[in-house]
């Protein structure tokens, strides 16, 4: 995932687990100015 201040949405990606190259997937609108992205693994 990505946050961009400049364009307010949030990106969402998929990796390639062999060449780790990114895929996009979807934009997420997210209101003005996101600057940071939290990851968080559910088991």
């Amino acid at each position: 995932m990505s946050a961009g201040e400049g364009s307010h949405r949030l990106a969402v990606y998929r990796r390639n687990k062999e060449t780790g190259a990114l895929t996009p997937i979807k934009t997420h609108d997210c209101g003005k100015g996101p600057s940071w992205v939290l990851g968080v693994q559910f088991e």
